[in-house]
């Protein structure tokens, strides 16, 4: 893997653990051109596409974060994190019985 910017991409959760959101590095993920790339090279990767809905919530687009979202949970349906997030964007537009249906989905046995 020599690409710079996917390296930076894979490195994503620990430089959120690492640095303040508003470093440069981190602030470059929130536009989500790392996370289209890494759909495009790998579109079965849950994970890109949990970072992606994160980055279009970010941007207050708030229906694509949960298409991203929907992905994500299609490729990993125990991916407690995606679920979250698609609960907190349904929240987020007055979507509340959604978005508990959502969070109820991470309780139940898989």
């Amino acid at each position: 893997m020599q690409d710079p910017d996917l390296l930076l991409l894979l490195s994503y959760p620990f430089l959120l653990l690492k640095r303040e959101v508003s470093s440069l590095p981190t602030r470059c993920f929130f536009r989500g051109q790392y996370f289209d790339k890494a759909t495009e090279l790998n579109p079965e990767y849950a994970a890109a596409w949990n970072n992606k809905g994160i980055a279009l919530f970010n941007q207050r687009e708030y229906e694509e974060a949960i298409k991203a979202y929907d992905k994500a949970i299609e490729l990993n349906p125990e991916d407690a994190y995606a679920w979250n997030n698609k609960g907190i964007a349904l929240a987020k537009q007055g979507r509340y019985e959604e978005a508990i249906m959502a969070w109820l989905m991470i309780t139940r046995e898989l």
